[in-house]
């Protein structure tokens, strides 16, 4: 598959504002992330937030963060995912390592935890999604991506 080189999403441009879409350039992943093709994102009260907080006050943000797509391209220092994978991802994109939520292995509380369209710009209302290789599942492919991505929220919180 030749990658193109525009790709669209969705964004808040301002607090309170609508979701606009808009065109962007797509870019090669960088080191430790895959590029995937959205087939299917969910929604939820966190796109909300990001709609009202933007990304930790500012704007544009582009939300999402429950997704089912296929690797397009991956980055330097990436052996787990391989273009043509099927790839399922949350809300939890990363995480410090060293506040006391994580130094009791609660990563998914961490005070400076990684959020897709949160805290991250860059979620997943979009055709085109930049993820960091962890937090990331593989989606078997008999599974309707409409169907399940929402599940990726509450499913996957319990990857840890």
């Amino acid at each position: 598959m030749s990658l193109p080189e525009f790709y669209k999403q969705a964004v808040f441009k301002e607090a309170g504002g609508p979701l606009t879409v808009e065109q962007t350039s797509l870019a090669l992943p960088a080191a430790g992330e895959v590029l995937v093709k959205v087939e299917a994102c969910g929604v939820c009260f966190s796109d909300h937030l990001a709609q009202s907080y933007g990304l930790r006050g500012s704007f544009p943000i582009t939300p999402g963060h429950e997704i089912i797509g296929n690797v397009v391209a991956v980055g330097d220092r990436v052996s787990q995912w391989q273009v043509g994978d099927r790839i399922g991802g949350a809300w939890h994109e990363g995480h410090d390592g060293t506040c006391p939520a994580c130094r009791k292995g609660h990563y998914q509380m961490c005070d400076l935890g990684i959020i897709n369209g949160v805290t991250k710009n860059g979620g997943c209302i979009c055709r085109i999604l930049y993820f960091a290789r962890r937090g990331r599942v593989r989606i078997p492919t008999h599974v309707e991506a409409a169907k399940y991505a929402p599940v990726l929220y509450a499913g996957v919180t319990v990857f840890n």
